[in-house]
């Protein structure tokens, strides 16, 4: 088991810090589904972990109900067939998802999705590197473990996420790691 080894030097991350990563794309994150999720909750986070598996046809009927989402949609280049783990961090308060990492065969990338006060939200997708990183899955791990305050407070979390204790990150991200073995 690893320790939570938070950096030597304070870091500050904001989510003006991470809006120099990724791109802000118009189209909110598809939502998860509760039935094919595991929920772990730990202090002020809930992470969930599904097994996903999305088309072009799934991606259609999801936005089919909202007019600009569906164009949006409908005007990108090519077809969508992917699969693999995705890992959701909520808040147990509000329940509203802040990070997702989409450990996807084909396409992998993750979120930072940040929140206003009327309900908007920004989705920035941030394409992984599997050149200079290896498998997605393992890095995500490390992230979570070693990381994970300050992505929250990249996503703009509320500020007791972004101060979950040392103790309660290894517990959660153990049990992640768990249930992504199986």
């Amino acid at each position: 088991m690893t320790a939570f080894n938070p950096p030597d030097a304070p870091v500050t991350v904001s989510p003006a810090t991470v809006g120099k990563v990724g791109k802000v794309v118009s189209l909110p994150p598809e939502p998860l589904v509760p039935e094919k999720t595991t929920f772990i909750e730990g202090g002020p986070i809930v992470i969930g972990v599904e097994q996903r598996h999305i088309t072009t046809e799934s991606l259609q009927a999801l936005y089919a109900g909202n007019p600009e989402h569906a164009a949006t949609f409908a005007a990108r280049q090519g077809e969508v067939e992917d699969k693999g783990v995705s890992i959701h961090v909520l808040s147990v308060a509000t329940r509203l998802e802040h990070l997702r990492f989409d450990c996807f065969d084909e396409d992998p990338h993750y979120h930072y999705i940040s929140h206003d006060d009327e309900g908007g939200l920004q989705n920035r997708w941030v394409i992984y590197d599997r050149a200079a990183n290896g498998p997605m899955l393992p890095w995500a791990l490390d992230r979570l473990r070693h990381h994970l305050p300050h992505m929250l407070a990249g996503a703009g979390a509320d500020p007791d996420m972004v101060g979950v204790d040392a103790a309660t990150v290894t517990r959660l991200v153990d049990e992640v790691e768990a249930l992504t073995a199986r």
